[in-house]
């Protein structure tokens, strides 16, 4: 009994420290298959919507936010997940899109520190005065908003985009990269040559 409790014990300590090696989305360590990562956001919660081609489209609350769209992708050939995208609803304002980013950026602050890399700025001859023109130059282009955390086990960055939708809205978007797995899928695709 006092073999299989150490055994146990060791299994156990590989896997933490597996999953350590790894950038974790909601919990769940952003590495295995398509669908057992997918199968794992189930059963956090998030709704399965549909997907193909390497990727899966799940919709559910996250941090806080409402009517979320997630996408997890793979890279088609090799079916390990290495990416993961949230798309927060889009709003049709300024100050709403970004308190939203305001308040995602507080939280990863929080959780990981200070971002590695951070520019909030419009790209414009003036300077926009209202909602209107910073939703003008959002659509145009002309914005620059995003913070990045690099950690030694991948990549966050949370950005400010156009929706794809409506000419007249934006989202926060965050994305989320695991180190180990984007370099090993990079490497099989350079073994290719």
């Amino acid at each position: 009994m006092k073999k299989f409790a150490v055994l146990l014990y060791v299994l156990f300590s590989f896997a933490m420290i597996h999953a350590q090696d790894h950038l974790a989305f909601k919990g769940v360590p952003i590495d295995g298959t398509l669908d057992e990562f997918v199968a794992c956001l189930e059963e956090a919660g998030l709704m399965y919507e549909g997907g193909e081609n390497g990727t899966a489209l799940l919709h559910g609350d996250f941090a806080g936010f409402r009517n979320c769209n997630i996408r997890v992708e793979t890279l088609q050939s090799y079916d390990i997940v290495n990416h993961v995208t949230v798309s927060f609803e889009a709003q049709n304002n300024w100050k709403k899109l970004c308190r939203n980013y305001s308040s995602l950026k507080e939280m990863l602050t929080k959780k990981y520190g200070k971002c590695t890399e951070c520019v909030e700025k419009f790209d414009s001859q003036y300077s926009p005065s209202n909602d209107g023109s910073r939703m003008t130059l959002l659509y145009l282009g002309k914005c620059n908003y995003y913070a990045i955390w690099e950690m030694e086990n991948g990549i966050i960055k949370l950005d400010i985009v156009k929706g794809s939708t409506v000419l007249s809205n934006g989202m926060s978007r965050l994305q989320y990269w695991d180190k180990s797995n984007t370099e090993l899928l990079q490497q099989k695709v350079l073994d290719d040559l």
